[in-house]
Parts: C-alpha cells; sequence; structure tokens
C-alpha cells in the first residue's frame, strides 16, 4: 500500500485512497473468476425481460379500460336548451355545439355515439368527427318548415288519376311537367323523413338546431309520430303540423314502413294516434 505523508496532500493532486488487504483483494478475484465463467449470460437478460413484461401486464389488466366519463351537467352549464329525451336511455336534445368542441368531448365521453344537425352548419360534420362523434344532417327547414308551400303536407293519393284526366296530347305540357316534379320533389322529402326515423332509433344521439327550440320541437314530435320505437307523447304546435302527419300516412309506401319498423298494430292505429293528439292544436 503506498502511503502519502500528510504534509504532501493537496486537493490539487490526484491521490485516490483504495486501502488493499486479503479480504478485497478475494472480492477482486472472485468478480473475475465469474466474468469469465459468463455466468451474466444473454438467457439472464432474456429472463429479467420477461418478468419485467409480466408485471406490466399484470398492471395493465387491472385497469378500468370502460372510457372517462364526464358529468353531463357541465354541458348544461355551457349550452342552453340541453334536455335528456324523455324515456330514452342516453339521447339529449338542445342547440347546436358547432362551436363548443368541449361539450362535443363531453357528449363522447358519455357515451353519445352521434349528432343530428336540423340546421347545416358547414363546418358541423367536421367537428363531430374531430370528436369521435357521426353525423347526420337533417333539412328541416327543406321537409318540415315550409309551411303552406310544404310539398309533404299535400297528399298525392290521386296524383296518377289527375294526370290522366288532364288528356294532354304533348306530354312537355307544362301542368304535367310541373305536376310530375311536384311528386317527385315530394318522394325527395319522404325519403328524408324516413332515413331520419332510422337514425332517431339508434339511441345514444344528440340533436338539435340553432337555438335547441322550435325547430327541434317538430323534429321531436315527427320522431313520435312515426317511429315506433318512441314512447314519447304526441303534442301539434300547429294545424299546418296535424294536417301534414294525417297525410303524410297516404303517401308512405310499404317500403317505407318497412323502413321505419312499423308492424300491424301500428299501422292500424296510426290515424287514430294522430286524430287524438289534434285537440291539442284547436
Amino acid at each position: 500500500m503506498r502511503i502519502c505523508p500528510v504534509r504532501n496532500i493537496s486537493f490539487k493532486n490526484d491521490y485516490i485512497f483504495v486501502p488493499d488487504n486479503d479480504a478485497l483483494k478475494n472480492v477482486r478475484d472472485m468478480m473475475r473468476k465469474e466474468l469469465e465463467k459468463d455466468l451474466v449470460s444473454d438467457e439472464f437478460f432474456k429472463r429479467e425481460n420477461q418478468l419485467s413484461q409480466d408485471s406490466l401486464n399484470s398492471m395493465l389488466s387491472k385497469l378500468d379500460k370502460k372510457p372517462y366519463r364526464t358529468d353531463i351537467s357541465q354541458i348544461l352549464l355551457m349550452t342552453s336548451n340541453v334536455k335528456k329525451l324523455p324515456k330514452t336511455q342516453n339521447s339529449y336534445r338542445g342547440q347546436t355545439l358547432v362551436y363548443k368542441p368541449k361539450c362535443l368531448k363531453t357528449l363522447k365521453n358519455n357515451g353519445v355515439e352521434r349528432v343530428i344537425d336540423l340546421w347545416g352548419y358547414s363546418a358541423y360534420k367536421k367537428r363531430c368527427e374531430e370528436n369521435g362523434l357521426e353525423y347526420y344532417y337533417f333539412p328541416m327547414t327543406k321537409v318540415i318548415k315550409a309551411g303552406s308551400d310544404n310539398l309533404v303536407s299535400f297528399s298525392m293519393e290521386n296524383s296518377d288519376e289527375l294526370i290522366k284526366s288532364f288528356q294532354l296530347d304533348d306530354e312537355s305540357d307544362f301542368r304535367l311537367y310541373a305536376l310530375r316534379k311536384f311528386h317527385s320533389y315530394k318522394r325527395e322529402n319522404i325519403d328524408e323523413i324516413v332515413r331520419f326515423i332510422v337514425e332517431m332509433q339508434k339511441d345514444n344521439l344528440y340533436i338539435g338546431c340553432n337555438l335547441g327550440t322550435y325547430l327541434t320541437d317538430d323534429a321531436i314530435v315527427l320522431n313520435n309520430c312515426l317511429n315506433p320505437k318512441s314512447r314519447g307523447d304526441i303534442k301539434f304546435y300547429d294545424f299546418n303540423f296535424y294536417n301534414m302527419m294525417k297525410n303524410l300516412y297516404f303517401d308512405l309506401t310499404d317500403y317505407d314502413k318497412e323502413m321505419m319498423g312499423w308492424d300491424e298494430d301500428f299501422d292500424g292505429n296510426y290515424l287514430q294516434k294522430i286524430e287524438k293528439a289534434k285537440p291539442a292544436v284547436l
């Protein structure tokens, strides 16, 4: 062992004090032998790695895999006119959320899967998809809110007979063209209504218009009238709406009723149900 006089110790000198004795010498010799035997082999590291992976899998299996849920009341604080649809599991109505992506995220976290837009905002679809929600646009103003000019509110039950009664030699006659155009346009509206009812039967949705008031009210009434899965009450807000829902029945095809899931009982009681709700608007 090297012994340094105390007077020569200086912080500027790189002296390393390593006491040497038989015990330390034995330790060094043992470490050399162990390395020479290659006891720390690849198998050792593989075994340790597997143990770590098993521990990680065990911890992951104990985690709750359910999505994080936020109380829906947060949307009520941030948005007006948001209500739960009566007698549904997880569906809501209210004003548009196109400018409130945090509310869309909250809906997603609470199990809502799709948004039904009654107004037609250009950016709404993108915002919904960014938050993991499906988007469906129902052109409510085109189909329902046309007032006395609404093509759905007039029955076309006798349209073929009316065309024949013209007794026209030239089929390009304006009256015949206008009537056929009328019938085609009305059919498009009925198709939109049928698709809307099919969407409403999926539950886990959020439906709304600009402010979540009158247009949304009409959409809910439309659903309550035509959707056999809806258990909401029918309450007409004006006579034109009642008249439209009555006349619409005669324009529905068997395929339309099949798409909406009508059975014989629902079909047979439809007009009676509509008449029963009529006094509310008188």
